[in-house]
């Protein structure tokens, strides 16, 4: 099956890091609390559907928001892991690597959004 998104590499990282981060909260839901771990799983999935959108529609304007709005979800994204790390003792080796991996998605889209200006 072929649609907009299937070769799409910055869309499959941003599934990728949801499914990551929600089996790292899965692992230490005794440690994490409900409110953390649902933000943090929650942002990191409207990043993934930020991106969908940006590539399915046909204005460039449009794009851009979109892409905007995915930044912003992956800046919530890291201080929710950062929330959810202030409160209980997660492995840092794997939320530094998490962090990392946001951040660029970060940079990504923040200069995704800037290219479709126009």
């Amino acid at each position: 099956m072929h649609n907009s998104t299937t070769g799409d590499a910055l869309r499959n990282e941003a599934v990728d890091i949801a499914v990551d981060v929600t089996s790292m909260m899965v692992r230490f839901r005794e440690k994490v609390r409900p409110d953390h771990s649902y933000v943090l799983a929650m942002e990191c999935c409207r990043i993934a559907d930020k991106i969908q959108k940006a590539r399915d529609t046909a204005l460039p304007w449009i794009a851009k928001d979109f892409f905007e709005e995915g930044r912003t979800c992956a800046v919530r994204s890291m201080i929710a892991l950062d929330r959810a790390g202030a409160h209980t003792a997660l492995p840092g080796p794997e939320c530094r690597a998490l962090n990392r991996r946001l951040h660029d998605m970060a940079l990504a889209l923040g200069a995704l959004a800037g290219e479709t200006t126009g």
